[in-house]
């Protein structure tokens, strides 16, 4: 299965921090982004498996795949 990744989004929850994770995300799908990359080096696992499970919902028949970074425990 080929990706577009004409227009990918790499965040994390402090990037967001001002509008929230899902609102940023859900905004940037709006706008036309094709991949969105979940990347967060300081936050616990649990924290990423709790982001990404909120992600993954909010994603859902979007067409728009997830990307967890660096994370295979959450992914």
């Amino acid at each position: 299965m080929p990706f577009d990744l004409s227009l990918y989004l790499v965040t994390d929850a402090a990037l967001c921090a001002e509008t929230g994770l899902e609102a940023t995300v859900e905004a940037a799908v709006k706008g036309g982004v094709t991949m969105v990359q979940l990347r967060d080096k300081h936050a616990s696992d649990e924290a990423m498996i709790a982001q990404a499970t909120r992600l993954k919902a909010l994603l859902e028949g979007s067409g728009v795949p997830l990307i967890i970074n660096d994370r295979l425990s959450v992914a």
